[in-house]
């Protein structure tokens, strides 16, 4: 019996096993790594961040420090490759921002708003990275395993908060990690909006609950998501209603979207994840079409819904669905009329915040949601999707997904799909240089590289026959058949 590469087969001949075929790289102890990711995960959650008295020195440090630690247990996995491609995007991010500031800047002011926020996104890029680079180290099934680990605690979490007295807990934790910022109580609209007190789980609001939930839901549909096993599909319906029943965040919809967007990819790839490489082929242009329904769904629904935001309609005339979808579209439209090709920069609050004043003012936004007139600025536009053309503009913005495309190739992971199922997943998040954000790309583009592994096959062959007596000779190389 000898060993074959690459020979792979729809119906592979009987005695032919299939193994994978991906490359070992010395890292470290996978309880240390798995250990840092539930801490950058968790950290994320609850917003863990630095303070010296009300003073926020460096937000999400948990996140960043874990991040740091599996880049540096999994470094001998790191491409260079890949790195020069993130390192390309935060380059045209920074000169993005740079040109935008050259351009609007007033006189005496500085730029350290901008280097500010060029700072907090390249900590939410090397958080990213580091996650990424853990979850790759785990493997498929160990990675799916610990997501759905993570959702049961969210789920079992959210029950006792709501049903078992663990209230007070939740809500002294989240006093004492925030102490002076803005925290979701309004306990009152929850039950007039969704019938139940909905649970925070240590977080500052219930859609972080929701947010965190239905990725690591979607992250185990996709790792879990193999030949014949289409029972996996009857049980994230059954999750996600599950989920639905106590988180109640439309937030989690938006990250269970980026899940459902993998069912296409999966049935074009016969039982595995589709790789690029195969998606050259027929199934092209329907992938092709699917992708564009993904990416541009969310927007029609938003720009239709916003059409009729003023009727009590459900969620759609509630002032979260204004400021996570209304708000931010509408701002998108004045941004792109003054700012068109650079944006108003990472962090661009002297460009930003006197049109997102204006948009709010001549919607009557503070007079039919009063409640949000004592909530932060930065929250007031919550979705990540709008926030990232927003600050970098039609040109900074197209350069940037080109440089996140090819990142994507270089890590095996399927491009369309990850852009595609972050585009979708992100407008449940707010903040371009938001960890969060960041989280759901990494995320995303490590389940589809795990979710596409390459293979070996072993063949069963005959022996080569004997060399005929005489002098002995080197016998040939042999580059694709080794004895097993």
């Amino acid at each position: 019996m000898y060993l074959q590469d690459n020979m792979l087969a729809p119906h592979p001949p009987a005695r032919v096993r299939l193994l994978w075929m991906r490359r070992r790289g010395k890292v470290g102890n996978r309880l240390l790594i798995t250990t840092f990711l539930v801490l950058a995960l968790a950290s994320l959650h609850v917003g863990l961040s630095l303070r010296i008295g009300s003073r926020e020195l460096f937000p999400y440090v948990g996140t960043f420090l874990s991040g740091v630690m599996l880049i540096t247990l999994c470094r001998a996995t790191i491409k260079l490759k890949s790195v020069a491609w993130l390192g390309l995007f935060f380059l045209i991010a920074s000169l993005t921002s740079f040109g935008s500031f050259a351009i609007h800047a007033a006189p005496g002011e500085t730029f350290g708003a901008q280097a500010r926020g060029l700072l907090a996104l390249g900590a939410a890029l090397t958080s990213g990275y580091g996650t990424f680079l853990g979850l790759r180290a785990l493997g498929r099934i160990r990675a799916a395993k610990l997501f759905w680990y993570l959702w049961l605690f969210i789920v079992v979490f959210s029950f006792l908060e709501v049903y078992g007295g663990l209230r007070p807990l939740s809500d002294m934790v989240r006093e004492g990690l925030r102490p002076d910022r803005w925290l979701y109580e309004l306990d009152l609209r929850d039950v007039d909006r969704y019938g139940a007190l909905r649970p925070k789980v240590f977080a500052p609001e219930p859609s972080i609950v929701g947010y965190t939930a239905g990725l690591c839901l979607s992250a185990w549909f996709i790792l879990g998501l193999r030949r014949r096993q289409w029972h996996r599909l009857v049980e994230f319906v059954l999750m996600a209603g599950i989920t639905w029943f106590f988180v109640r965040s439309p937030a989690m919809v938006a990250c269970l979207a980026a899940g459902v967007l993998a069912i296409p990819f999966h049935v074009f790839g016969r039982g595995h994840f589709i790789t690029f490489r195969k998606l050259r082929g027929q199934a092209h242009p329907i992938l092709a079409f699917l992708t564009l329904l993904g990416v541009v769904g969310i927007a029609i629904a938003s720009v239709s819904a916003s059409t009729y935001w003023g009727e009590e309609i459900g969620f759609f005339g509630t002032g979260s669905f204004f400021i996570r979808q209304v708000a931010p579209m509408l701002t998108e439209v004045e941004v792109l009329k003054q700012h068109l090709l650079l944006g108003t920069g990472v962090n661009g609050d002297h460009l930003l915040f006197p049109i997102v004043e204006q948009v709010y003012v001549e919607n009557s936004a503070f007079i039919r949601f009063p409640h949000l007139f004592d909530m932060p600025v930065d929250i007031l536009i919550t979705n990540a999707f709008f926030s990232y053309w927003h600050a970098l503009g039609l040109l900074g913005g197209g350069l940037g997904m080109l440089a996140l495309y090819y990142f994507s190739m270089s890590t095996r992971a399927l491009p369309m799909f990850v852009l595609a199922g972050t585009a979708v997943a992100i407008h449940a998040v707010g903040g371009m240089n938001n960890p969060r954000t960041w989280m759901i790309f990494f995320v995303l583009t490590a389940a589809s590289s795990l979710a596409a592994p390459r293979f070996i096959t072993l063949v069963p062959t005959e022996l080569p026959p004997e060399p005929p007596p005489g002098p002995s000779v080197e016998p040939a190389r042999r580059r694709h058949l080794s004895p097993v």
